[in-house]
């Protein structure tokens, strides 16, 4: 097998060993030269492959080279490399971007005046640290840049020797820290606004588990159960409840059900350390830290509040019972007057006096009613109008209309009036109905033949406003009677009692009978009561001086 040189030197030599051996003027034969020639052609091949091969790698080394720069330069963290003398050396781009300035202004710069103040003694202290242990210390640094600007940095420290080897430079990773140290601060100002509404809160509160388990309590908790916050947070929900233990499981349940942020109000009984009992008013409801619900219960003692409604419904009895009396007395008292006209009347012979003692006794009638109603009812601040308006028609029908087949409808529906709007609703009826009554059917019969005679009261409500209609379908008030100037006293009754007293608007409907609409509006609000005037106590009588 003929031997191939892979060496040019080793080519070099064997020409020169040819040569000599046949001296400076023998030429080489041809197959020498041959060889010769062939294998300068192998060789030149073989190096022209290495040579490919070295290229390609030198391309490779130089794209490695590229790719080591990016990540170098472009790296998420800062890379700088500070010398013995605390002086800049090395910086990648994201660290001359943490450091606020160009990397021509960073080189042979002290890395101290980029510090804040109170990092500078942090700082020195770690690079002697990492050069005495030998090992990565890692510390947080506040950076002030030449905006006067602040950044907060993580820095991890370790020192190495210098290439000259007789001294040592330190090589620093910077991480931007700045978003979790402003969450940092603002999770700590939260748990700050969280602890101190917990420390000010008048309420006990208490966070537990699903289970029950009290995972959180505050100040007023340990005083008002006289438990310590030890005791508590080893104890159960129920521990304070032992009523409810039956239900626990139904509890339990109850809780698993709520979805985060549903919360429900319900009063118990508390159990403190010392067995006393004292009802509560609990707030409760599901929260979500993270990704786990919890139970958070506002508990407020309300003793007081329970002796207070005690002794205000025991105060509210008492005027009940005194209110009711107050009717009782005031119809009494109506009834009285009824009877001295009726045995007046008795006595009286002129028709025209009598009828006008007639009417002042249905009118008194009217007011009295209101009382009665009051007095029967359990409601002592309104009545049912719908009631009241079935027994006035009812004692109107038997004192003027007995012998006259007139039809009665009254319409209230669901209203009810307080006092001082019942009793002049009632008097501009009573008037109304009186002189229909007397007047709309002087034949006994309806006008135009049509159906039988017909008095209706209709009341009802329009938002704010009340409508009081009254109506029949009688002969009609003549033409020459105008409703505001007329010499009638019970029409000027009711213009003077809707109009003054009740502040409202009478209209006159003469299309086919008579039909009066009164509307108002109260002015008081509806549901309040009427304020009660206490006569003064008289002074104590004391020695004359």
């Amino acid at each position: 097998m003929k031997k191939i040189y892979r060496s040019f030197d080793e080519l070099r030599r064997l020409a020169e060993d040819l040569v000599k051996e046949r001296g400076e003027n023998d030429a080489l034969s041809r197959m020498d030269m041959i060889e010769l020639v062939e294998e300068v052609r192998i060789h030149q091949a073989e190096l022209e492959i290495q040579n490919e091969e070295l290229r390609r790698g030198q391309e490779e080394i130089s794209l490695l080279h590229r790719e080591y720069e990016n990540l170098y330069e472009f790296a998420p963290c800062g890379y700088v490399v500070v010398g013995s003398k605390g002086d800049i050396i090395r910086c990648n781009l994201t660290g001359t971007t943490l450091l606020g300035a160009h990397r021509g202004r960073l080189l042979n710069r002290t890395f101290g005046n980029f510090l804040a103040w109170e990092s500078r003694n942090d700082f020195f202290n770690a690079l002697k640290e990492a050069e005495n242990n030998g090992s990565v210390k890692a510390l947080e640094l506040k950076l002030s840049l030449d905006d006067d600007s602040f950044l907060w940095v993580r820095a991890d420290i370790q020192a190495h020797p210098a290439p000259d080897n007789r001294t040592m430079e330190w090589r620093l990773t910077l991480v931007d820290i700045s978003e979790q140290k402003k969450a940092k601060v603002e999770l700590a100002l939260r748990e700050e606004k969280y602890h101190a509404l917990l420390d000010q809160s008048l309420d006990m509160i208490f966070l537990h588990d699903l289970k029950g388990d009290f995972l959180e309590v505050n100040p007023e908790a340990i005083r008002h159960t006289g438990y310590s916050r030890d005791e508590l947070l080893a104890m159960n929900v129920f521990d304070l409840h032992p009523d409810r233990t039956e239900r626990k499981s139904e509890i339990m349940d109850m809780w698993a059900g709520w979805r985060p942020g549903e919360s429900t109000t319900i009063e118990l009984t508390h159990l403190d350390k010392h067995g006393r009992k004292y009802p509560v008013e609990i707030n409760t409801g599901k929260v979500r830290f993270g990704h786990k619900d919890y139970i958070l219960a506002a508990v407020r003692d309300i003793t007081v509040r329970k002796q207070n409604y005690e002794a205000l419904q025991e105060s509210l009895e008492e005027k009940e019972v005194l209110l009711r009396e107050v009717h009782h007395r005031v119809k009494n008292n109506l009834a009285i007057i009824t009877t001295l006209l009726q045995m007046e009347l008795e006595e009286v012979k002129d028709s025209a006096a009598a009828a006008v003692l007639w009417d002042l006794e249905n009118r008194i009638r009217s007011i009295a009613l209101v009382h009665e109603l009051l007095y029967q009812k359990g409601n002592l601040a309104r009545i049912d109008f719908q009631d009241y308006l079935d027994t006035l028609l009812h004692d109107l029908r038997y004192s003027l209309g007995e012998g006259k087949n007139i039809r009665y409808i009254a319409l209230a529906g669901e209203i009810r009036l307080g006092i001082d709007v019942a009793i002049p609703c009632g008097m501009i009826i009573n008037e109304l109905v009186t002189n229909a009554i007397k007047y709309a059917f002087p034949d006994g019969k309806a006008h135009g033949g049509q159906n039988g005679p017909e008095i209706s009261v209709k009341v009802r409500k329009d938002n704010d406003h009340y409508h009081i209609v009254v109506a029949d379908n009688g002969v009609g008030i003549p033409e020459e009677i105008d409703l505001y100037n007329t010499q009638s006293f019970g029409l000027r009754l009711v213009r003077m009692i809707g109009k003054h007293q009740l502040g409202g608007k009478l209209e006159l409907d003469r299309a086919s009978g008579t039909r009066v609409i009164f509307t108002f509006k109260p002015r008081h609000k509806e549901n309040s009561l009427p304020e009660i005037a206490h006569p003064a106590l008289p002074p104590l009588a004391g020695p004359a001086n």
